[in-house]
This record gives structure tokens, sequence and C-alpha cells, in this order.
């Protein structure tokens, strides 16, 4: 929980000079995958995402949440976090749980996504837009 923290002090640095009174759009998308299959079940990336988002929300933010996502219900937060950007005066991306770097392309990993064992997992993956 301490990188929570530290991010959120961060965060909350960055927009102090923003003025909270200022009627600016603040979009986040927080994401905490822990329950994946086939593996141990990660134990803090869901509560630091819930706390997350909670303290962005504090902070005037209009957040995307998903806890425990496969790879559709990634994708579809990730669109509906995507349509919200148009118009925004702020963005913020948390992602807690496994991600993987392939080919210099860094993926988050949906919790359908099982350990590696063939070349057809890359399709299970999930990426940002860039």
């Amino acid at each position: 929980m301490n990188f929570a923290l530290r991010f959120l002090a961060v965060v909350a640095v960055l927009l102090g000079g923003a003025g909270l009174a200022v009627a600016a759009e603040r979009v986040a998308l927080v994401i905490g995958n822990g329950s994946y299959e086939g593996v141990s079940t990660l134990a803090n990336p869901v509560n630091d995402a819930q706390d997350i988002a909670a303290k962005l929300k504090e902070l005037g933010f209009s957040v995307v949440e998903g806890y425990d996502l496969g790879k559709r219900a990634m994708e579809e937060k990730i669109g509906e976090f995507s349509d919200r950007l148009e118009g925004s005066d702020a963005a913020v991306l948390y992602y807690a749980g496994h991600g993987i770097a392939v080919q210099k392309r860094n993926f988050i990993v949906p919790i359908s996504m099982r350990p590696p064992n063939s070349s057809s997992n890359r399709s299970r993956l999930t990426t940002l837009p860039s």
C-alpha cells in the first residue's frame, strides 16, 4: 500500500495548483486484478485499487473502476475511459496486477490469462492504445 499512498501524494501535488474551485473534468481508470486463473491470488491489487479509486473520487475525479477483469471486461473499461477522455482536463490511469513486456511492448494481464505455456497467450493480453 505504500506505493499507492505515494501515487496519491503525487496526484494531489500535481493537482494542487489546479484549484479545486475550477469546474474541470477529471477522469480516471482504476483496475485491480488479483484473482488470476491457474495461479496464486495476489493479495493487494483489488484493495489497493479500491483505495485509489476512493481517493480519486475525493479529489473530484470521475472514476471508471474494474476489479478482477477478464480480457473482454478490461477492454470495455478501457473503452469507457477512452470515451470520457474527450474534453477532460486531467486523466489518471492506475493498474494493480500482473503485467508483462513482450518485444518492448507493455501489457496489462487480464485474470483469464493462464500461465505462459504457448505463444497463443499473447492474444489474451490487453494493451492500452498509444
